[in-house]
């Protein structure tokens, strides 16, 4: 009869009923003498005078008496009365693992953390002989402190044997809950081992069997076993394999799964040795996963996805290939185990609204975040995409952000902004500023606390500490060798080499180096590794992945002697990627998680009245840059791109709307600039191998001919008789404003520490525009030309951030791109500011802003030629593919 509120066992107040079971009933009591609380578990007189159940009660005392573990209960007394035994155990507050798993699956973190205490509980338990045999959801308390161990009713120790099974077992129904069949066999039936099933001696790997599979229940919500009968479960234990945990959960880390899968081997020689080895192997998988944030329940099927997606993201999971390999499982303590793991390959859509802009992701160090600057309604934030819940937040405070990078442990993420290198707390979503860039690109955070950066897009790399300060330049410009950017760093496992990207005005010098973080700037260690267009991504075990061609390559790289091995092989096709930057929007973490984003982006040139109304589409969709009109304005010259990743110069004739090819080189011909008597054409070229300035007529009577070395892009060339505005580089004053003139040697007419371009001549001569960060960020400016020490007038522009400016013909008003995309109007008179900028109308422009030119204006300044998006390649899905490595080992 169960015990009252009330009553006494001894010094032992009964408070209230805890729970029942086949041992006896629990109590929560009060300890008199000491006044704290204690559980009681009886055993009631009628069972204790079962001398079986008795000797189980009994040795369930001598077991825990002799355990002293954090994560085991531990007992404070035995005793009996009025015919009654029982045990006074440590009371703990907290539910059961068995409730909390009604709830769904735990946080992978957690499930992790209660798996790891729970084989320590173990390896203490096994080292004192004990084997637990009843390892299950219901004896296992979460608590404040941590998981607890309970039960130890149906432990064994060295000696004590158990009669084997009988029939009888296989008559008792399975459906949800646990069974336990006394008198056969001992345990909870989906937890027992095939060895408990079968009769056969238990030991500490039968224990390690049951933690495997609370370990699959706890990461998948299900259980790894189940049946509609005693039968059929037992079948399944005995003859099948559980579903791959990727299957149920595809963002699990890989070693996982092949842990999982290696405790529940049939044979218990091929199951781990030790709890204590399971223990470590744990730990080294709980380092791999984020620290991000509050961690949701998982979603395990694309159903759940599809209802979890708030914002209609409808991913659709589908499995590309189950691919069956021989895994070394770790250490060479394990035996090898052949598994199969599956890849999953799914797209993400963008929250409805948002386009990427820069087309830079980074995938967080355990493949559970993506992060991506997007750009909604002319605000630029970091965005946060969560994988495993499929739901996606932007971070504020990150206004302007490009090129994001996670910190090893995942808590933050680094970006630049209005001129800086900052970083974010994903959870706290503080923002802290690190260092000048301004005009960052690319970034990578080392294990020792520094950050490798490109603070411009004209300069070599430099380091900071992640908590701010003076950046130390760790690699200089080789202008022997036309080199004019170092950017995308990323570091190797050893935190001490590093790859990045170097373009070089010639072809052969521009690709991929490796470089050492503690060598001189510029020093010997700089080595080539891959002549390639675009950065390279280093991804574990052992490889590099880079775009040729839009096609995503990999190859294999030894990263302990720095050296490529093999030949790469493709890995995806249609890769967004920019020739401009050098750029490879991919990202890989270590867990095998790889992320990029594919398809064809196009743009759409269109004519816009004041209002921003559409008036007329021009030609069909492509990929177009640097719209240029001629000064009748009956032909358009614009840079397009090429299938083969190269660009070309084309001609749309405006009135018959015929297109031709300019320029015929497959190499980079970009940035059109039209003579003030529409006969030639100027623009930038590396078809010779060397980057520069060239010149071509219209009539197509002659080829190009060279104005120019080392030439960015030219920009202007508006004035019959007047100079050729254009950039060059300097690898210590960035990017100047050069000028050509009949009969005179090119010359620096803007040069300072700050970067200028984007410069533009009034239509009388007196007055240039241009861009500037000299604030920290980009804004419109206009000074007299030439600025003379006695003539230097300058004035600001723009406010909050301004790029391309543009002059209507008669010069009265000047146009420019605000940061937020609105198309700007200033009215001019000289350099005295008539009125305050206003707003035409909000642009959606395609490209990058900042770098390109997106529009040109009619001479009248009624109209205004921009290039928009036509499939933006902004809103092409984030492409994921899990396990993605297991397709390489064939290779």
């Amino acid at each position: 009869m169960p015990l009252s509120s009330g009553a006494r066992l001894g010094p032992y107040e009964i408070q209230a009923v805890i729970g029942a079971g086949g041992m006896g009933e629990v109590y929560r009591a009060r300890d008199t003498r000491l006044d704290r609380t204690v559980a009681i578990k009886v055993l009631p007189a009628e069972l204790s005078a079962d001398p079986e159940r008795r000797a189980r009660f009994e040795r369930e005392a001598k077991t825990i008496a002799g355990l002293t573990h954090p994560h085991i209960c531990s007992l404070h007394d035995v005793g009996e009365h009025d015919g009654s035994t029982f045990l006074v155990m440590e009371h703990l507050a907290g539910e059961t693992l068995a409730a909390r798993l009604q709830k769904g699956p735990l946080p992978l973190e957690q499930a992790l953390t209660v798996a790891t205490e729970i084989a320590d509980a173990l390896s203490t338990a096994h080292r004192q002989g004990i084997v637990h045999r009843d390892l299950k959801p219901g004896n296992v308390m979460l608590t404040k402190a941590g998981a607890k161990l309970l039960d130890f009713g149906l432990a064994k120790l060295k000696g004590h044997g158990e009669r084997p099974a009988g029939g009888h077992l296989l008559s008792a129904a399975t459906q949800s809950a646990p069974l336990t069949s006394e008198g056969t066999i001992v345990g909870t039936l989906p937890y027992m081992a095939p060895e408990q099933i079968e009769g056969k001696p238990a030991d500490a790997r039968t224990d390690l069997w049951a933690l495997g599979a609370l370990l699959y229940e706890m990461v998948t919500g299900a259980r790894a076993f189940e049946g509609e009968s005693a039968v059929s479960l037992i079948g399944a234990i005995l003859e099948r394999e559980p579903a791959p945990i990727a299957a149920r959960q595809p963002l699990v880390p890989l070693p996982l799964d092949r842990l999982v899968r290696q405790c529940l081997a049939k044979a218990p020689d091929d199951r781990p040795d030790t709890a204590h080895d399971f223990a470590n192997d744990l730990r080294g998988i709980r380092e791999t996963v984020d620290k991000v944030g509050a961690v949701g329940p998982p979603a395990s099927v694309a159903s759940k996805w599809r209802r979890l997606l708030p914002w209609g993201v409808a991913t659709a999971m589908t499995v590309v290939a189950v691919v069956a390999v021989a895994l070394a499982l770790a250490g060479s303590r394990v035996n090898r185990a052949s598994l199969q793991l599956p890849i999953y390959k799914f797209m993400v859509q963008l929250p409805e609204g948002n386009s990427v802009s820069g087309d830079a992701l980074a995938v967080s160090p355990a493949g559970r975040w993506v992060a991506y600057a997007a750009t909604s309604q002319g605000r630029t934030l970091l965005w946060v995409q969560d994988l495993q819940a499929a739901t996606s937040r932007s971070l504020e405070g990150t206004d302007g952000a490009t090129f994001p990078f996670w910190s090893p442990d995942g808590r933050f993420i680094g970006f630049f902004s209005q001129g800086k290198l900052k970083k974010v707390d994903v959870s706290a979503g503080t923002v802290h500023i690190l260092s000048d860039a301004p005009f960052g690109v690319g970034g990578a955070w080392g294990p020792d606390g520094h950050i490798l950066f490109s603070p411009n897009f004209s300069s070599g790399l430099s380091r900071v500490s992640a908590n701010g300060g003076d950046a130390v330049a760790i690699t200089t410009l080789d202008v022997s060798n036309g080199e004019t950017t170092h950017r995308w760093p990323l570091l190797l496992p050893d935190g001490r080499h590093f790859v990045y990207f170097v373009r070089s005005d010639r072809q052969e010098a521009t690709g991929v180096y490796l470089g050492t973080v503690d060598s001189k700037p510029g020093g010997a260690a700089k080595k080539p590794l891959l002549k390639v267009g675009s950065m390279a991504v280093y991804a574990p075990p052992g490889y590099l992945l880079f775009a040729r061609d839009r096609t995503l390559m990999v190859q294999r790289f030894d990263a302990s002697r720095l050296e490529l091995a093999g030949d790469p092989f493709p890995v995806a096709e249609q890769l967004i990627s920019s020739t401009v930057y050098g750029l490879a929007p991919v990202s890989v973490s270590a867990g095998g998680v790889l992320v990029y984003r594919a398809g064809q982006g196009s743009s759409q040139l269109a004519w816009f009245d004041r209002e921003g109304k559409v008036i007329q589409t021009l030609g069909e969709p492509g990929v177009y840059r640097f719209p240029d009109l001629s000064a009748d304005e009956r032909w358009l010259a614009v840079e397009r791109q090429e299938p083969n990743y190269g660009s070309s110069i084309s001609l749309l004739d405006l009135r018959h709307g015929n297109w031709r090819r300019f320029t015929i080189g497959s190499g980079s011909n970009r940035s059109p600039v039209w003579a003030p008597d529409g006969q030639s054409i100027v623009f930038v070229s590396n078809d010779d191998g060397f980057e520069g300035l060239y010149q071509q007529d219209t009539a197509g009577m002659s080829g190009p001919r060279l104005l120019l070395r080392d030439t960015d892009r030219p920009w202007d060339w508006r004035r019959a008789g007047g100079p050729i505005l254009c950039s060059r580089m300097s690898s210590t004053t960035g990017y100047d404003i050069w000028a050509l003139e009949p009969g005179r040697d090119p010359a620096a007419v803007l040069q300072t520490p700050f970067n200028e371009w984007q410069s533009r001549l009034s239509p009388g001569g007196e007055l240039m525009a241009y861009s500037s960060d000299a604030s920290g960020t980009f804004e419109v400016y206009v000074q007299s030309y030439p600025a003379t020490a006695s003539h230097p007038q300058k004035w600001q522009v723009s406010s909050g951030g301004g790029t391309e400016p543009r002059w209507r013909k008669d010069g009265a008003e000047l146009f420019y791109i605000a940061a937020d995309g609105r198309l700007m109007v200033q009215e001019m008179k000289g350099l005295a500011q008539a009125s305050v900028a206003r707003s035409l109308f909000q642009t959606h422009i395609a490209g990058f802003r900042g770098y390109e030119v997106h529009y040109a204006v009619s001479n009248d300044g009624k109209r205004f030629l921009i290039n928009v998006p036509a499939s933006d390649a902004g809103t092409l899905p984030i492409t994921v593919e899990v396990n993605w490595t297991e397709r390489l080992k064939s290779q």
